[in-house]
């Protein structure tokens, strides 16, 4: 089926959630696919348990072809492998990966309008889907889980213009909907510490940039190098180097120090652009294996 306008990612969703016949829903992007023959098998025996109403699968990178899409692949592998580990011990993944994931059917459509309505400071929610997904089905008291034996792969931006774009939208979902889920996660004890914890480390991330290396240097009226920072960023890199050298032996550990410095330095400022442009719905990015 096909429309003369393109009327998003959620109307389309919404078409094939409302036409699907089966008990559970597999979701993938269209830059995302399944990485082995028994992923979606994988995917499905988590909801054996009849309290799970999602499940996030275990993405990588498909196309690690320069420094940009490699240093992801360090970071998608913490951002699946430890946080989503985490958040699963409290059956409260905080986002179901539009990568792919795994929705019971009941459970979907009882959140489905709520979810397909969904307004943020009175304009139309378009972006984060996913995100709200998920967000809607925690507050339905489902729990979402993560298997990491459900593995796919997807293409990742890999020149900065794009990616930039990328991370500004999710950031922006990422307020949103930690708007959303802080009204009621304090419910989860578990979950609430971990939720609220992510929250004031973004926020704080943020503040500590500023402060470091924009403020202190003016207010010393002097040459500054901000050691402290920099010790922060050697710290972290050399974390993620130890535990991605625990589990894969190829060389793309070398790229950790790179994304934790692009991440001090430049994501860290995502904050004030995300929320210049919180009410814009536009994506910034077309679909595409480079989006």
């Amino acid at each position: 089926m096909s429309y003369e306008k393109n009327s998003g990612k959620r109307f389309a969703q919404k078409l094939g959630f409302e036409r699907s016949k089966n008990e559970i829903i597999v979701i993938a992007d269209s830059d995302s696919f399944p990485a082995q023959p028994n992923s979606i098998m994988e995917i499905v025996q988590q909801f054996q348990n009849p309290e799970v109403g999602g499940v996030s699968g275990c993405t990588d990178i498909a196309n690690p072809i320069n420094w940009l899409s490699k240093s992801q692949k360090t970071r998608y592998f913490a951002a699946f492998n430890r946080y989503k580990r985490c958040e699963a011990v409290s059956g409260s993944v905080i986002c179901l990966s539009g990568c792919f994931s795994a929705i019971r059917r009941v459970a979907l459509f009882q959140v489905l309008n709520s979810w397909y309505n969904q307004t943020f400071l009175g304009n139309r929610s378009t972006y984060g889907d996913d995100r709200a997904l998920t967000t809607f089905l925690l507050k339905n008291n489902w729990k979402t889980v993560y298997a990491p034996t459900a593995r796919a792969k997807t293409y990742v931006p890999t020149n900065f213009k794009k990616f930039w774009k990328q991370q500004i939208r999710w950031q922006k979902s990422f307020m949103r909907e930690s708007i959303s889920g802080g009204k009621f996660i304090w419910k989860k004890p578990i979950a609430a510490l971990h939720f609220y914890l992510g929250v004031f480390v973004t926020f704080a991330s943020f503040v500590i940039a500023l402060y470091t290396i924009w403020l202190l240097p003016f207010m010393t009226r002097g040459s500054f190098l901000p050691f402290q920072y920099l010790l922060g960023i050697i710290l972290i890199s050399t974390l993620s180097i130890l535990d991605y050298r625990m589990h894969f032996n190829d060389n793309y550990w070398i790229y950790a120090p790179v994304y934790a410095t692009l991440s001090a330095v430049i994501l860290v400022w995502r904050m004030p652009f995300a929320l210049a442009g919180i009410k814009d719905g536009r994506w910034g990015t077309r679909g595409g294996k480079n989006k």
